[in-house]
């Protein structure tokens, strides 16, 4: 899943992104402001990075870090609002608005292209670490379950283990007493069960003959000490 991310990082900064900008009039931006263009394109790549890296993970952790998040999404916000407020052109008054009161600013056409390549940042990066985080919180639970099973697994084996060796012990000591021919063989299987049960708890994996050759010995001491 970590590729994938990456994956998509990369198309979004070398395709989307780029495509995006190339729907405005960029040339004719470029070629008249190529210094705040350049700025422009580097805030926007900027931003992206910095929800990817901090903020998305940030909402995600702690309250102190969400907290962090918040005032990161509110620095791009005022970043973002400062870097369209630069003014590079006054237009021309239309005829037609001659004597009309505007009550809300009127926005140029690279302040309207800045601020929707903005949004259309902040909501595909947000898409990718949402889902990346949420993966991300899916794989802790599976994990954390686990090792949760695996920790009951071993909590019954601690309850069985001392049980099945009192028990053995016990024949063992009657086949000793009565002096029964395979007390021995039986002393010797019993330690080599032992051992078995010693190498392989420390192992995740173990060979399928090596617990079929296991079973078979238990099954032979048991049918002995009857």
């Amino acid at each position: 899943m970590k590729n994938l991310a990456t994956y998509i990082d990369f198309v979004f900064c070398l395709i989307v992104l780029p495509a995006m900008m190339a729907l405005s009039p960029i040339e004719r931006w470029f070629h008249n402001f190529p210094s705040y263009m350049v700025c422009a394109g580097i805030w926007l790549y900027f931003i992206y990075i910095i929800n990817r890296a901090f903020t998305i993970p940030f909402l995600f952790a702690t309250r102190k870090n969400k907290i962090c998040g918040f005032i990161v999404i509110l620095l791009s916000i005022a970043g973002t609002f400062i870097l369209s407020g630069i003014e590079l052109y006054i237009p021309k008054t239309n005829i037609h608005d001659t004597g009309i009161v505007r009550h809300l600013p009127q926005f140029l056409q690279y302040q309207q292209a800045l601020w929707t390549l903005f949004m259309i940042v902040e909501a595909f990066s947000f898409a990718v670490g949402l889902l990346i985080q949420t993966n991300i919180q899916k794989a802790r639970r599976r994990a954390a379950e686990a090792e949760r099973d695996k920790a009951e697994i071993e909590l019954y084996k601690a309850q069985i283990k001392p049980h099945f060796i009192f028990n053995t012990l016990n024949s063992l000591y009657g086949l000793f007493l009565t002096g029964q021919p395979n007390a021995l063989p039986s002393l010797e299987k019993f330690i080599s069960m032992m051992r078995y049960i010693h190498t392989s708890s420390n192992r995740d994996l173990v060979q399928l003959y090596e617990e079929a050759e296991y079973i078979r010995i238990c099954g032979r001491a048991i049918s002995e000490t009857e």
